[in-house]
């Protein structure tokens, strides 16, 4: 599990460059509405190569 700030930003800008303004708009209506700390939690799924080894 990875918890830094460098780790959390940088999943941050993959979801940001994958989803671009429907990611922005989501964390815009987010920021206005929530009450009190935000604790999130983001699952990076990642597929074995054929010979069964993790991708890097």
């Amino acid at each position: 599990m990875e918890t830094g700030a460098e780790s959390v930003d940088a999943a941050h800008r993959l979801l940001a460059d994958e989803y671009g303004l429907e990611f922005r708009l989501v964390m815009g209506v987010e920021r206005v509405l929530r009450r009190g700390p935000v604790d999130r939690v983001i699952v990076r799924i990642t597929p074995n190569t054929p010979d069964g080894h993790r991708e890097p």
